[in-house]
């Protein structure tokens, strides 16, 4: 976590930042908003990976990947996110004119500890990461029973989040398993080593069950 004076200074760069498009180019290595779908942003900060996608409740669900390598969800009103993001804003005498959706994926560089004042959520780790049709599906898991299963948006922030994930690991899964769960990639993603990673491999390829399963109560 970065110094209390370190945080305000940041904070307040981007309060007065002229050109915010500046900012994501120095702070995130991928920035992406379309506020009828799908946004999301990954960063070297303490939100990895942060996205989310409007749900048909009036509710936003939020997903992110810490840098303590935490897989979270979150669902929570739209009006009462925007309220809180709006509040922060004025507190710290934000003004710049753009979609909500564009502040908040700022805020996961520029105000962290916002973020982390939400009741996320740890995404259950046998959930399956993709279909028999090699379709991303992890996000349209967390979004039921609510909107069609595999909409648009579901479907384009699972395959960002994918493109966070580590790719060898992927690659692996991908050629050994039919279909595989977010449990079974944090399992190698742990290894603190690549000689501790072969040797995870060569156990799950061995003995899945090394990983266990359970069914997943609602969401």
């Amino acid at each position: 976590m970065q110094t209390v004076n370190r945080y305000e200074d940041l904070l307040h760069r981007y309060a007065h930042q002229a050109d915010l498009d500046d900012f994501r180019r120095q702070h995130f290595q991928h920035w992406c908003s379309n506020p009828e779908a799908c946004c999301y942003c990954i960063s070297q900060s303490t939100w990895a990976f942060f996205g989310f996608i409007p749900r048909p409740d009036h509710q936003t669900l939020c997903i992110a990947v810490t840098q303590k390598k935490e897989f979270l969800y979150l669902k929570i009103e739209t009006e009462k996110l925007q309220k809180r993001l709006d509040g922060q804003a004025h507190m710290w005498n934000i003004k710049h004119t753009q979609p909500w959706q564009n502040a908040l994926l700022d805020f996961s560089i520029a105000h962290p500890l916002f973020l982390q004042q939400f009741a996320w959520k740890h995404i259950p780790a046998s959930l399956d990461l993709w279909d028999e049709n090699s379709i991303a599906i992890l996000v349209a898991q967390l979004a039921r029973p609510l909107g069609r299963f595999g909409s648009d948006p579901e479907t384009a922030l699972s395959t960002a989040l994918f493109s966070h994930l580590d790719k060898e690991i992927l690659r692996f899964m991908v050629r050994n398993f039919t279909i595989a769960t977010l449990g079974e990639y944090q399992f190698l993603w742990e290894s603190r080593d690549t000689e501790e990673l072969r040797i995870r491999m060569e156990s799950l390829q061995n003995r899945r069950a090394i990983v266990p399963r359970f069914l997943v109560d609602a969401l």
